[in-house]
């Protein structure tokens, strides 16, 4: 069984920098770049966010309270937006200087959630053995199934995709 902590942390390091990458490439309008880096960031969120929203949020409810968990599910309602408006931009074939700043802002609108959720790992830390292991295992089942962000998002997912401008 592997670490959740190192696996948990390691996703949202991998999330941080194609973030990253992603403005980069705005900043420097490389769009096929962009899209490139949007598809794996859509590979790689989809079983993360599943993970998230099935397993993790549920079991800490406890610790958290319903309020801010229910936070938690709007952050990521949040960010689909985000990442569905990113795709449209980048289906562009070219941007105007005022998409290429929206683009940058949707970008960095993802980082307060990501930061967010990786400080989510020390209150697991308070959790018992048993349900420690359940969320690891339930990771790697989610992993397994490999569903992209959008493809779980609107075929999986329980909640209406917000829809921003």
């Amino acid at each position: 069984m592997k670490d959740f902590f190192t696996e948990f942390r390691n996703d949202h390091r991998q999330i941080r920098d194609l973030i990253m990458k992603l403005i980069r490439a705005f900043i420097q309008n490389e769009i096929l770049k962009a899209e490139k880096l949007l598809f794996i960031l859509n590979e790689i969120a989809g079983p993360h966010f599943q993970f998230e929203e099935e397993v993790l949020y549920p079991e800490l409810i406890p610790v958290y309270g319903p309020e801010y968990i229910n936070k938690l599910y709007i952050d990521h309602d949040l960010v689909l937006a985000r990442v569905i408006k990113l795709k449209e931009l980048i289906s562009k074939s070219k941007l105007s200087p005022e998409e290429l700043n929206k683009g940058l802002r949707l970008l960095e609108g993802l980082f307060p959630h990501l930061t967010d959720c990786e400080g989510l790992s020390i209150m697991v830390e308070t959790l018992n053995k048993k349900t420690i292991q359940h969320i690891t295992k339930n990771m790697e089942e989610t992993r397994k199934k490999n569903n992209n962000l959008l493809l779980w998002a609107n075929s999986e997912r329980d909640r209406n995709i917000l829809k921003i401008e």
